[in-house]
């Protein structure tokens, strides 16, 4: 697509010594950096290729094939402290992210143990089904902490009045 003065409204494509055409598309929130796409052997089929880009950049399906390198350790943090967080969310988020994400642990996942930490693990590499049993370890976790707690609780009245007390 073009405007009127014969230049695209979106990306760009030359045509390279070769004979073949490259497509160069911006970068979405890059502050206007651009990234090939390819080369294509015909006008017709860049053409084609950059409408693909931009139809996924506009749907919002559009995924940074570099972004996906950085694991979710390194990203989560960042992510935290950028997102505008007030200062008790933050923390508690930091303290989660700490908690169950960048540590390895063993967690219990009905009768088996498995190592689960997605902290390491690259962004791009984690599906839905890894989330789900990450999740269902975290909660069967949570759960078990939480009638250990009660458990102590219950068998120690003067440390809870203690503590009710101080």
């Amino acid at each position: 697509m073009a405007n009127r003065k014969g230049r695209r409204l979106f990306g760009s494509i030359r045509k390279r010594p070769s004979g073949r055409w490259t497509v160069r598309v911006p970068i979405p929130d890059s502050g206007g950096k651009t990234r090939s796409i390819g080369t294509f052997p015909t006008k017709r089929a860049a053409d084609d290729a950059l409408a693909i880009e931009r139809g996924s950049i506009v749907t919002g399906t559009w995924v940074d094939p570099d972004g996906g390198a950085v694991s979710l350790g390194d990203f989560a943090p960042t992510f935290i402290a950028t997102n505008g967080y007030r200062e008790r969310s933050r923390a508690l988020n930091e303290r989660l992210l700490a908690q169950w994400i960048t540590t390895t642990q063993l967690l219990a996942v009905g009768a088996s143990h498995h190592a689960i930490a997605l902290g390491n693990r690259p962004l791009s590499s984690i599906t839905a089904q890894n989330v789900r049993l990450w999740h269902t370890a975290v909660a069967a976790e949570s759960r078990r902490r939480a009638a250990a707690r009660h458990q102590r609780a219950a068998t120690s009245p003067k440390a809870v009045n203690a503590a009710i007390r101080a």
